[in-house]
């Protein structure tokens, strides 16, 4: 003991208040609760600081062995390593790692890093048998953020399994992952045990990706954790959250996202894959029930509702009158044919790396004129637009000062409407002559008036979000209850194995067929006995009960 003593003492012996100190890993989980019970801490993350006498003082009873725990000690702070705060951001790297101590025979730091790596696998698989996974969301929209900073986040749907498998591979607190990328919003559904390590793992993956620091990305950031991040996933696939209130295009994008997240290259597991179902089917359910889609204006109706609004201001004709150039032919393009037809527009023309895409989106549209050019011929065609929209994947922008101050340079005024994220034209282009650019953000002004008059539908589709809510929440509850019950079952089945070999010898004159009977009984004996408490329990919907039940059903039965 006095030798275990001088050790600690060596290492951790605190040279000024709080400047010293150790890291109890996981402190509930080794068996030191009583041991530290009385100790002044300051809490950081999954760990605990301490003053290494306060300790000590504890240690010190009678027929406490401090061998047993003496490797799920880890010096941290010493005056090399920055004090305290130095501890603090030593903590943020990562989990406790194996350290060797210069003063011990290599024997000894082996049996010991043996024992911390046993204790801390024991531990964290304790952890995760009382703790249920954990739904949260980090991400931003167009209510925290500039279309700027959205598009530095930004992903490309292709590229959706190839982001969340880098994500996870980063965040070993992550265990299932997906994303949502469009024009409006970016968001990342993942799936934890710890929310906090979790939370900051992706921050920091974010980060990288986007090369944004932190600090300046957690201001446009929001978090939202398990029955508030299920409420916000259905509210957006409700289309309740989106710019234009009601509009139909983020269910499909939701839809996406279930199905690349589901297929063999995805990250999302059971709660992932449930979760999203769910909010796909909920968003039908609300477009379905109620009246939200109704009369609902998209981001291309908005566009095109834009153009019609500031034509005559910008370019001294009506939109129906001008020359309308739309680059790209994906389903934006669609729609803001479709919106300009319904506008009475018949000059348009498509332009599109893919010419066959291009040729595709007319043949739809068979009945009016639609010019379509090769990307090659791109400005040409925008010299003589008059209103140009955008909306391409690209991620660079298309059109930018340089090459369209040369080509606009005889213009009497050119209405540019950009519906991409990331933006397809550059934010200089407003500051050539009589050029007026517009973005996404331009077209809340527009959806403002759609809103109101939309409220009484908004109240209409959450009455039925809340009731999918509801079953999803109560369905990731009792999974609980799923590693108690199945330890009830094996504990269950083990005593009848026992109980069935005590009698083996007793059972040597029956057949085959007659064993097999044997056995089928007692193990129909058994699972009729443990249908009714499993089934009240994985049917409980308070979980404060639910929790008080398990805990009572682990007691009884030792199923520790």
């Amino acid at each position: 003991m006095a030798d275990i003593k001088r050790r600690l003492t060596f290492f951790i012996k605190p040279l000024s208040p709080m400047t010293s100190c150790c890291w109890i890993s996981q402190p509930m989980q080794v068996g030191t609760r009583n041991l530290l019970r009385e100790k002044r801490t300051c809490k950081f993350l999954k760990g605990e600081f301490l003053v290494y006498d306060e300790l000590w003082r504890n240690c010190a009873r009678p027929g406490f062995n401090l061998c047993k725990y003496f490797w799920t000690l880890k010096s941290i702070a010493t005056p090399d390593t920055e004090g305290f705060q130095g501890a603090k951001n030593k903590t943020c790297r990562g989990p406790l790692k194996k350290e060797t101590f210069s003063d011990m025979p290599k024997e000894e730091n082996d049996a010991g890093n043996q024992h911390l790596n046993e204790t801390m696998e024991k531990g964290n698989e304790k952890s995760r048998r009382r703790k249920t996974t954990q739904v949260v969301v980090v991400g931003l929209s167009h209510r925290t953020a500039t279309v700027e900073t959205r598009e530095r986040l930004s992903v490309p749907e292709p590229k959706w399994q190839e982001y969340c498998s880098n994500l996870k591979d980063f965040c070993p607190s992550v265990t299932e992952v997906a994303v949502l990328s469009t024009c409006n919003r970016f968001e990342v559904y993942f799936v934890v045990y710890e929310e906090k390590e979790g939370i900051l793992e992706v921050m920091q993956f974010l980060s990288l990706y986007s090369g944004v620091p932190v600090h300046q990305l957690r201001k446009h950031l929001f978090v939202l954790c398990e029955r508030m991040a299920v409420w916000h996933i259905f509210r957006v696939a409700g289309g309740l959250d989106s710019l234009v209130v009601g509009e139909g295009q983020i269910l499909s994008q939701m839809k996406q996202c279930y199905q690349l997240s589901c297929d063999k290259k995805g990250q999302a597991g059971k709660v992932l894959k449930k979760l999203l179902n769910s909010a796909v089917a909920a968003g039908k359910r609300v477009r379905s029930e109620t009246g939200i889609s109704k009369g609902a204006v998209s981001i291309s109706s908005a566009a095109v509702e834009l153009g019609y609004m500031k034509a005559p201001h910008d370019i001294n004709k009506s939109l129906t009158e001008s020359s309308n150039c739309i680059i790209g032919a994906g389903n934006m393009a669609r729609l803001l044919v479709q919106h300009l037809i319904g506008r009475g527009c018949h000059h348009i023309t498509v332009v599109n790396r893919s010419y066959k895409r291009a040729e595709e989106l007319k043949e739809m549209f068979s009945d009016v004129n639609i010019n379509i050019w090769p990307w090659e011929g791109l400005m040409d065609v925008v010299s003589t637009s008059e209103v140009i929209f955008t909306c391409t994947s690209s991620s660079e922008p298309i059109l930018c000062t340089d090459n369209l101050r040369s080509v606009l340079a005889d213009s009497s005024g050119t209405m540019i409407i950009d519906i991409s994220v990331p933006r397809n034209v550059a934010s200089d282009v407003k500051e050539i002559p009589f050029v007026s650019s517009y973005n996404v953000d331009d077209l809340k002004a527009v959806v403002a008036q759609n809103q109101a008059r939309r409220r009484k539908l908004v109240q209409e589709a959450e009455s039925v979000l809340r009731e999918e809510l509801n079953v999803f929440c109560n369905w990731h509850h009792s999974l609980g209850a799923v590693p108690a019950i199945t330890r009830l079952q094996e504990r269950a089945e083990s005593i009848r194995a026992e109980e069935l070999e005590r009698v083996v010898s007793k059972l040597r004159d029956l057949t085959e067929s007659e064993r097999e009977a044997v056995e089928k009984v007692t193990k129909g004996i058994v699972n009729k006995l443990l249908h009714f408490p499993m089934v009240y329990i994985r049917e409980l919907e308070d979980i404060e009960e639910r929790s008080i039940t398990l805990k009572s059903l682990e007691a009884l039965f030792k199923l520790y």
